[in-house]
């Protein structure tokens, strides 16, 4: 308690001290009684506060004086929201079967198949890859039963070929996250080498889902 009315104390003694300083440099050393006074007062405060606007405006060039600078000599300026873009849509998933491989890892199964997905809405195109996914059920199991029977870790790694908000674009894209038993996909998208962003992903498996998040190009 102590430490902040002493706190508070200290700065009210600054801002006085501040003031005091720009009303007589302003107006000069006048006696504050009556009208005069007040007038004093006044003017004090107009001269203070027209200190704190011009430094505004002289730190304000300043900043603009640098970016200038750095943008003539070649540095580059970091931007971060102008060039970012809200993206969603859908996209459905085809799988290549005939691709499939099975291998055993102890009681689960490491399934590797290739594949495509196909985006729509403010990604419109194709990314095309092998999908690797640890099934937690052993492979004589998974090779008699549909996609989505037992839940399963994966990943995709594609390469994506299309448009973002009508603009050609090229990215690597991954794909990774958790199937549930029943085939629903909670999952992410990250984009790189083209296109920078991540995206959350609500699908099914073999089917294919919805995405929303922030893109940008690299």
């Amino acid at each position: 308690m102590y430490i902040k009315i002493d706190a508070l104390r200290s700065n009210y003694i600054r801002f006085s001290l501040l003031y005091a300083y720009f009303t007589i440099g302003c107006v000069g050393p006048t006696r504050y009684n009556g009208n005069a006074g007040t007038g004093l007062l006044e003017k004090g405060l107009l001269c203070f506060l027209s200190f704190i606007y011009k430094r505004e405006l002289i730190m304000r060039k300043q900043s603009i004086i640098l970016i200038i600078v750095l943008l003539l000599t070649g540095v580059a300026v970091p931007v971060y929201a102008a060039d970012s873009i809200k993206a969603n849509g859908e996209f459905t998933a085809n799988v290549d079967f005939t691709t499939l491989t099975l291998v055993p890892v102890g009681v689960n199964c490491l399934l590797e198949v290739d594949g495509n997905l196909v985006f729509s809405g403010t990604l419109e195109g194709i990314a095309i890859g092998t999908t690797k996914a640890l099934v937690f059920a052993s492979c004589e199991d998974v090779a008699v039963n549909p996609p989505g029977t037992f839940k399963d870790v994966f990943r995709s790694r594609l390469e994506f070929l299309g448009t973002v908000n009508g603009e050609p674009a090229t990215a690597d894209l991954t794909y990774l996250g958790i199937t549930e038993v029943g085939g629903a996909i909670k999952a992410k998208f990250l984009l790189k080498n083209g296109l920078k962003g991540v995206m959350k992903v609500d699908a099914i498996v073999a089917v294919g889902g919805s995405y929303q998040g922030i893109v940008k190009f690299d």
